[in-house]
């Protein structure tokens, strides 16, 4: 037993660490897009329709791999067996994301369950204020977008 848990002492900082270098990428990426939304501010219909794309393009992958990853963490942390395997490539359910979350600890937990439901609310805004909350409440950085860095991603995306 305590060989398990200096083993999963050990691996700890490493899935935070993975889970920090998806999250920076993937947040990044979605606030470049959520700026554009900014263009389609008169279109109200239109602007739904890109909300509700956005999250389900970008922004489901990314509550996929929080919630796997603070899982897991979360069950390394307690001394429980986990198993690595390809399960997080997949897209999980609501119903899925809900049980994840709600087996998140204390407050983690509910701040997960809000990320959840934001995503299913379909509006870009509470949901990146969600995913804000969660990442904090769980350790892990938020960057946001400044205007040193848009040009460099701007840039990027053209190539």
């Amino acid at each position: 037993m305590n060989t398990m848990l200096s083993e999963n002492a050990e691996r700890r900082p490493s899935v935070l660490d993975n889970l920090q270098k998806q999250l920076d990428e993937a947040v990044l990426d979605m606030q470049l897009y959520g700026k554009a939304l900014d263009v389609f501010e008169d279109d109200p219909a239109t602007r739904g329709i890109l909300h509700d794309h956005l999250l389900r393009t970008m922004g489901t992958p990314i509550v996929d791999k929080i919630l796997f990853g603070l899982d897991k963490d979360n069950k390394l942390k307690n001394g429980m067996e986990f198993e690595d395997s390809e399960e997080q490539h997949v897209q999980l359910s609501t119903t899925e994301r809900t049980f994840l979350a709600k087996d998140l600890p204390g407050q983690l937990s509910s701040k997960a369950q809000a990320l959840v439901e934001a995503l299913e609310g379909k509006r870009f805004d509470s949901f990146m204020d969600a995913l804000r909350d969660t990442a904090e409440e769980s350790g892990l950085l938020f960057k946001k977008l400044d205007e040193r860095l848009e040009p460099l991603m701007l840039h990027s995306h053209r190539k």
